[in-house]
């Protein structure tokens, strides 16, 4: 869904931080309530788990963006 709307943005440094924000906060979100439980939320071990994974992915993003990014050195 987030795709969808982000897709006409040039590809940048910013988008791909945006777009990693926004998913890792409905996953943690998501998360924190299916491991309730029956208790309280469990944020703290939500965000470990999937803000770490998230963490990894946009590493990538940003990595994948200025390796591809054409040189203007020459």
């Amino acid at each position: 869904m987030i795709w969808l709307i982000a897709r006409r943005w040039p590809d940048s440094i910013r988008k791909a931080i945006l777009i990693n924000v926004v998913t890792a906060v409905i996953t943690v979100v998501g998360a924190a309530y299916s491991s309730a439980n029956g208790g309280p939320p469990q944020f703290y071990l939500a965000f470990l788990i999937f803000g770490g994974a998230q963490l990894i992915v946009l590493t990538f993003d940003v990595f994948k963006l200025v390796m591809l990014k054409p040189s203007t050195e020459r």
